[in-house]
């Protein structure tokens, strides 16, 4: 009876959830699985898509305009795409918060040098279409777009790790 009553009071609250936030139930990322498209929107008005980089690597920094750690990585990520730009790499910078409009990232790009390209996303394209809930967040996507390498946090292992990946899928 009492195991009865917990089942249903959990598929209750689960319910609730998707129906309040359906993100919350959607899966992270995973390796192996293609990224859901998604849509962003450049400083210049250019509209962004996964098909924008169809047989590139491809490195997706999902980050918020709030997020210092954000913030640190950039110089680091600035130079892994000077190195391995003429490879075939590319190097998106996904942004999303509340107030953001193109002249914040305007000066965002100005104030943190940003030396890639930066395109605002909306909020709920994070985190329902995309899976994301934490940042930073970097996915690594093969030629083909599928997810590759997810890592969670800016530090040094993180970037050795993901320029070594990035490295090893453009000699592939």
């Amino acid at each position: 009876m009492l195991r009865s009553l917990v089942i249903t009071v959990l598929l209750l609250i689960l319910t609730g959830l998707s129906l309040v936030s359906p993100g919350l139930l959607q899966a992270a990322p995973q390796k192996g699985k293609n990224l859901p498209p998604f849509e962003a929107t450049t400083v210049t008005g250019q509209r962004i898509t996964l098909g924008t980089y169809a047989g590139k690597v491809l490195l997706i920094a999902v980050t918020s305009d709030d997020c210092n750690a954000c913030k640190k990585g950039i110089p680091g990520m600035g130079e892994l795409f000077k190195r391995y730009e003429s490879q075939g790499f590319q190097l998106l910078g996904l942004i999303y918060g509340a107030k953001f409009t193109a002249q914040n990232l305007k000066d965002y790009i100005n104030d943190y040098k940003v030396g890639y390209t930066m395109a605002m996303a909306e909020e709920k394209t994070v985190k329902n279409t995309m899976g994301i809930f934490s940042i930073p967040c970097y996915l690594i996507l093969d030629r083909k777009g599928t997810i590759a390498g997810i890592f969670r946090g800016y530090n040094e292992t993180n970037m050795k790790l993901m320029e070594k990946q990035v490295k090893n899928m453009l000699a592939e």
